[in-house]
């Protein structure tokens, strides 16, 4: 493997701080670290009092510092145009907050949360922030971590997915044998999931915790900072590696006292643990990029990286094997660290585990194997929720599918007047209906117990718009789409919206076709999360020219089909199957139909069906029908399906009949 191949492999992280030049274009390609090695560059610092300082401040400003209209003539539009050079490059730029000398637990978590939110919606040109909070003795006697868990929730809130948010905490803040309230292991067990990453400051701790060779960095600590080394995090505080970014000084000037390694050497000792300890570090970082603008600090680190050479019989150390990791959710919190363009899943594409443990379920005594394989791709299942299985207590939590086996589960409704109906309103005021604190103290902190069970399940919870009683297009399409906005950045632990529009007159006169495409292309350009998926739930007959040929879905689909990440469409009102010439039980042929026709592509069609309603297709015909059509038409295959009510197959008798006629 070359040196290139495991940089690629190996993402590196520099701060800035001070910077070499001030003035003119150098300022980005030099200062900011566009030209440098390093993948992820993070400005410091924004403080809670003054804001902006340092290269943040140099960034806010950027335009009057430039002396060049070259990248904009404005710091919004300059600032837009630095971004898209790093992603160009496969780079993310970041800010930091707070840093060595800004103490801000004096001051009201929310507020200072709000502020610097603020800051980033007025400077929105970043991929993330990172909070590098260092006050020793709020985190000593326990009420920093208390202002960290407030603050953490109240700015993840604010800016919902769209930004990265990671820690910098001293390694030691990991100790929990040293710090009251456990430190960052309270910390992470409070809010972890919320926290992208920890960029980890393994250096300036005094001659006791030097963290300089692979045995206090890997293996030991040692006191007075108990159980801070990678093993003993992973092992003790149950933090995931993925999690877990190596820092050094990029030189002995940029350190206070202990923790400098020579580059050479710790990539060497990163190595060696992954081999010896197998697992893998994600990424490491340097203080600051002022100290390594040539290069050679990442340079050697990656040299002796790849030299270093395995030999079992003159090394014997400990195993450490993290086969017991979520994997699913290792290379989710990778992608973070890999991808600047962060991290939308093909949510068709998702393995579904029974019950978390097997690929197997049961009726009648017959075991049905529930992944649905079909040349590589994995049958995505979905369901509706219209109505709650349970109004009070804490089966409440179960009426949203976390547990079922479907793969996504769509909440009923939100209406274009701004409010959340039926199971949606459930949603939204969650707490009031559990009776217990047992799963959070509000409704945020419910909202984000059950994100948690999705993620971990690998599920998405989205909400349903408009429906069947509900007609919009009469209301202007940008102003309910801002509303929907505002509405979504209130519920941060959604994962997208499902437009069930079906106003028959205006998809009949044209005006539909065209309301649709203002209200997505509004939704899109405003919404806080770019990565929440957009569903169009849409009757089948909509997508045919010669029935609608002012502006069905086809012509939406030719607009904007490139904002809509699948269709799920209705095949289920038998008035409308009985007019179509392949008759009832043949009606997935008109797959083809709208694949050819309206030039939609294959992987964003899912098939809905009826869990239990009058003249459907028997689910294991269905089934059966499913599995027949894929091995009959090898370039027609079906990519998802979904039930409209899930209340009706919450055990999932349905699912599973369906299971077996498709196994058969």
């Amino acid at each position: 493997m070359d040196q290139q191949t495991i940089h690629k492999n190996k993402r590196s992280i520099a701060y800035i701080n001070s910077v070499n030049k001030w003035w003119g274009a150098d300022i980005i390609y030099d200062s900011f670290g566009l030209n440098s090695n390093y993948d992820i560059i993070i400005l410091s610092f924004w403080l809670s009092q003054q804001g902006a300082f340092d290269a943040v401040k140099l960034y806010e400003t950027i335009y009057q510092n430039l002396g060049t209209e070259q990248f904009g003539c404005s710091n919004s539009e300059v600032q837009k145009n630095i971004l898209d050079l790093f992603h160009q490059k496969q780079k993310k730029l970041f800010i930091a907050a707070f840093g060595g000398t800004d103490f801000p637990t004096s001051q009201n978590p929310l507020d200072v949360a709000n502020k610097l939110s603020d800051w980033i919606k007025s400077n929105p040109y970043i991929d993330g922030v990172d909070i590098d909070y260092e006050d020793n003795e709020a985190i000593l006697n326990g009420t920093g971590v208390q202002w960290l868990i407030a603050f953490q929730q109240q700015i993840r809130f604010r800016l919902g997915n769209k930004y990265i948010i990671t820690h910098a905490p001293q390694a030691p803040y990991f100790s929990k044998q040293y710090y009251q309230g456990g430190g960052y292991y309270n910390l992470h067990k409070q809010v972890g999931n919320s926290i992208d990453w920890y960029n980890i400051q393994f250096y300036n701790q005094g001659d006791s915790n030097t963290y300089d060779s692979f045995e206090k960095l890997f293996v030991c600590s040692g006191p007075p900072f108990l159980e801070t080394s990678y093993r003993e995090i992973i092992q003790i505080n149950q933090i995931p590696i993925e999690k877990l970014v190596l820092g050094k000084p990029a030189t002995k000037q940029d350190v206070y006292n202990t923790g400098y390694v020579n580059p050479y050497d710790l990539g060497k000792i990163i190595r060696y643990a992954e081999i010896n300890l197998q697992f893998q570090v994600p990424a490491f970082f340097i203080w600051q990029l002022k100290s390594d603008s040539q290069g050679i600090f990442i340079n050697s680190f990656f040299e002796g990286y790849n030299n270093i050479i395995k030999n079992d019989s003159q090394n014997s150390i400990q195993q450490y094997n993290t086969n017991n990791q979520d994997r699913s959710y290792q290379q989710q919190i990778y992608q973070n660290l890999t991808n600047p363009n962060s991290n939308k899943n093909i949510i068709a594409l998702q393995t579904n585990q029974f019950n978390n443990q097997s690929n197997l379920c049961k009726l009648n005594n017959q075991t049905v194997f529930c992944d649905l394989h079909t040349q590589n791709k994995i049958l995505s299942k979905i369901a509706y929720i219209s109505q709650m299985k349970s109004w009070w207590g804490p089966t409440v939590i179960d009426s949203f599918g976390g547990n079922s086996l479907y793969d996504i589960l769509i909440m009923n409704v939100w209406v274009s007047s701004g409010q959340g109906l039926d199971v949606l309103h459930a949603y939204q005021n969650i707490y009031n209906y559990l009776g217990t604190n047992q799963f959070g103290s509000n409704n945020q902190q419910v909202q984000q117990y059950l994100k948690q069970i999705f993620s971990k399940n690998s599920k998405k919870l989205l909400i349903r718009l408009f429906g069947s009683s509900e007609f919009p297009t009469s209301k202007n399409p940008s102003t309910v789409a801002l509303s929907l906005v505002q509405y979504l950045n209130f519920l941060p632990f959604i994962d997208g919206v499902c437009i069930d529009y079906e106003d028959e007159h205006g998809i009949g006169t044209g005006k539909g076709a065209t309301w649709l495409i203002d209200f997505t292309k509004t939704l899109k350009q405003n919404l806080t999360n770019r990565n929440l998926i957009i569903i169009y739930e849409a009757q089948a007959s909509y997508f045919s020219r010669q029935s609608y040929p002012q502006g069905g879905y086809w012509l939406i689909n030719s607009q904007i089909g490139n904002l809509i990440d699948f269709y799920d469409i209705q095949f289920k009102i038998q008035e409308m199957l009985n007019d179509h010439q392949c008759g009832q039980l043949n009606q997935l042929s008109i797959y083809k139909e709208i694949i050819q026709d309206c030039k939609i592509p294959q992987n964003k069609i899912i098939f809905k069906s009826n869990s239990q309603s009058a003249g459907q297709i028997n689910p294991v015909q269905l089934g059966n029908q499913f599995k027949k059509t894929q091995k009959e038409q090898q370039q027609q295959i079906i990519f998802g399906y979904s039930v409209n009510q899930y209340q009706n197959d919450s055990s999932c008798p349905f699912l599973t009949q369906f299971l077996i006629g498709y196994n058969q």
